[in-house]
């Protein structure tokens, strides 16, 4: 007997709307957002999806212009058939808190009901032909990256289970600091897709078949819709969104579609300011490490008082950096250092 197709699902992510353009970039970010966007709403059209998935970091900031907030509104409220499922990320809150979410604009966007905000604990469900689908997700909050469990569906209440992220999980990758490998979690969850936003690359389907539940699991990032960061594979990468069927016997297929309103890395990104960037955070790195060697020997330091001056003294005493470059990275690693003590306890 053959399987019998029963939900299709359109997933993209970090949209990251905003007039604030970046300064690598040669065009205007968000005009290309917005022709993204309205490609999306087609293609979900023209393969008549049931759902529009978005994992997170729907506008840049929790506090966005009302005028970009404008427009991107009739955008969603036209151009799409049906309302979009977002996960909020942290770009979407205040604080990286949940809490916050109705004093922002992500947040009166649902009240609004232009799109639907898929919060903390809570399930949509769909179902055909007696087949139960169920999305349920979980927003991002502080640390999350380090949250392990999080990232796992623990309770299942349907046939076939979509679960939302906005973290760091990824497959292996060294060049990344913190995150959660999807190796450590696909035993145990119980989600059939697993479904990510917040690393921009994006990468690869994962897929792990479990022989003790009986399913393939699935975990997917389409990458961010949006290129707005220094990065090389940033040039070299398409815009697009995963196109996922979900079948009567719980298979799945999915099918990554490019988008044809992405202009090629090189129209959109400026190299030399990447090259540039590049520089400027390697210098940041043997800076940082010249903190570490200055204190390794130092048993009697306080975490609390004086990292801070060893810090601004040697930011003075750094030959190689110009006076704009000292003041950036005192901004940057001063406020790095209070995000630490927060978390270890040390806030005076």
């Amino acid at each position: 007997m053959a399987k019998k197709l029963m939900f299709k699902i359109l997933h993209f992510t970090d949209t990251h709307y905003t007039r604030q353009n970046p300064e690598n970039r040669k065009d205007i970010m968000f005009d290309a957002a917005i022709k993204k966007t309205k490609e999306v709403a087609q293609i979900g059209k023209d393969h008549k999806v049931d759902f529009y998935l978005h994992t997170g970091d729907f506008f840049n900031s929790a506090d966005i212009s009302d005028a970009v907030a404008g427009e991107v509104g009739k955008v969603y409220k036209k151009a799409f058939d049906k309302k979009v499922i977002v996960l909020p990320g942290g770009h979407d809150l205040r604080h990286n808190n949940i809490m916050t979410i109705e004093q922002t604009k992500l947040g009166l966007f649902g009240k609004l009901g232009i799109v639907k905000i898929l919060n903390f604990g809570e399930r949509v469900f769909a179902e055909k032909e007696g087949f139960k689908l169920e999305i349920t997700g979980v927003p991002s909050e502080t640390l999350i990256d380090r949250k392990k469990d999080l990232a796992i569906l623990r309770e299942k209440e349907a046939d076939f289970s979509i679960y939302m992220l906005h973290s760091m999980v990824l497959k292996e990758n060294k060049q990344v600091g913190t995150y959660i490998p999807i190796s450590e979690i696909q035993k145990e969850t119980k989600a059939n897709l697993t479904l990510i936003g917040h690393y921009h690359l994006g990468f690869e389907t994962g897929e792990y078949f479990d022989s003790v539940m009986g399913f393939t699991k699935y975990f997917i990032n389409p990458g961010a819709l949006v290129r707005k960061y220094n990065f090389i594979e940033e040039i070299k990468r398409t815009p697009q969104v995963a196109l996922i069927c979900i079948y009567d016997d719980k298979s799945v297929d999915i099918e990554y579609i490019p988008l044809k309103s992405a202009l090629k890395g090189e129209e959109v990104l400026d190299r030399q300011k990447m090259m540039e960037q590049r520089e400027y955070k390697e210098k940041l790195v043997k800076f940082t490490q010249g903190i570490v060697d200055f204190t390794r020997d130092k048993k009697d330091i306080n975490l609390v008082t004086d990292i801070e001056e060893i810090f601004k003294t040697m930011c003075e005493n750094e030959p190689n950096m110009d006076d704009g470059e000292k003041i950036e990275i005192e901004k940057i690693g001063l406020a790095f250092i209070e995000d630490a003590k927060q978390v270890l306890g040390l806030s005076r």
